[in-house]
């Protein structure tokens, strides 16, 4: 919230909060009283780089993948890890719970992707994709995987299906020219959303042949994505530091954010959706009020790059830092944030929010 005390510019400041077409650019004085305060609660030692992190649906359990290829499991109320599972592969880029919350899967940059029962066994012989796995999610009904792996030879599709029992490749998409960053499942299981090195970001349905949409609206590689808990939304981060908000059923990008200086490595919507987090390459997680927009609070989360962010609930977050460190966060509340209803009635109620007014509501 902007105060006497700022300092408002046109362009990007070293110390600047944030920007947004509503709000725009400005810096905020250290005397101005934040309307989130953040407490660290625990600090974990992964032991090597850590690149990701994911929480099961039970927002107790969690697991982080690391360089050396560890993926260590962890329990939130005891802020703590309880077992480190030696993969027997190399880096971990990424890691998804099943909706069930019954297994998790690992993808590897050997190409590699695994799958793990809760206790950390392994479930079935894994599969190798021969490219770098990037990004992996399990459909809405945890029988299937989609994966999204660095293009090596562009000759293989860069998003691949597989079954998870047994876990085997059943399709192949070829929407990107290059790399894919992020998939997604959309919340009905009809199709996903992909990014990737090519600047886009695509909707794909799978009963079509091709992409629902696909925009090149950013000015960098995307970097990440996440869907709204509801569905209908979708955010998308980049190399530049940039955030955008998507409408997944016309192909718009709503609004746009210049979120950090440095690349976009991780995104997270609290569980009702009014909360987004974003993490960079500068070290900083940031808190925005959705779908305004408007930035709650900002702090230096980690000495290196934060590599992974999750909400636990509205008041928890954990993220993970290339410096090798876990943190456990509790969000404090100084005055009331959120003033609209946090459950939305329906998704094109939601829709309508993050439009807008239309210019017929200025008649």
């Amino acid at each position: 919230m902007p105060s006497s005390n700022c300092k408002w510019s046109t362009k990007r400041l070293d110390g600047y909060f944030g920007y947004n077409d509503h709000l725009g650019l400005y810096e905020i004085s250290d005397t101005l009283i934040n309307p989130l305060a953040f407490t660290l609660e625990a600090t974990l030692s992964v032991g090597s780089p850590a690149y990701c992190i994911t929480v099961a649906p039970n927002r107790e359990n969690f697991v982080v993948g690391d360089r050396s290829g560890k993926v260590h499991i962890g329990i939130i109320s005891r802020g703590s890890f309880v077992k480190a599972i030696e993969t027997g592969h190399n880096r971990v880029w990424t890691l998804s719970y099943s909706p069930h919350g019954d297994r998790f899967a690992s993808g590897h940059e050997d190409g590699t992707i695994a799958l793990w029962d809760s206790n950390g066994e392994q479930i079935s012989p894994p599969v190798t994709a021969q490219d770098w796995v990037y990004t992996l999610c399990f459909s809405p009904d945890g029988k299937y995987i989609l994966s999204g792996h660095k293009q090596n030879d562009p000759e293989r599709a860069n998003v691949r299906l597989w079954t998870t029992d047994p876990l085997d490749h059943v399709g192949s998409f070829f929407h990107h020219p290059s790399s894919v960053t992020s998939v997604r499942y959309l919340p009905d299981g009809t199709g996903f959303i992909s990014a990737g090195r090519d600047k886009s970001v695509a909707c794909v349905l799978f009963d079509r042949n091709e992409p629902l949409f696909n925009q090149r609206k950013h000015k960098g590689t995307v970097t990440y994505l996440i869907m709204h808990p509801i569905g209908g939304i979708a955010i998308s981060g980049a190399w530049t530091g940039t955030v955008k908000v998507w409408d997944l059923q016309a192909g718009d990008d709503l609004r746009t954010i210049e979120a950090h200086r440095a690349r976009i490595t991780s995104l997270a919507f609290s569980p009702s959706g009014r909360m987004l987090a974003s993490g960079g390459k500068d070290s900083q997680i940031a808190i925005w009020q959705m779908p305004e927009c408007m930035p709650l609070k900002r702090t230096e989360a980690h000495s290196g790059w934060v590599r992974g962010i999750c909400f636990i609930d509205e008041d928890t977050l954990i993220s993970v830092g290339s410096e090798g460190t876990c943190k456990i966060w509790r969000l404090t509340r100084r005055f009331p944030i959120v003033e609209k209803p946090v459950e939305y009635k329906s998704m094109q109620e939601l829709l309508d929010d993050y439009r807008g007014p239309s210019d017929e509501d200025d008649e």
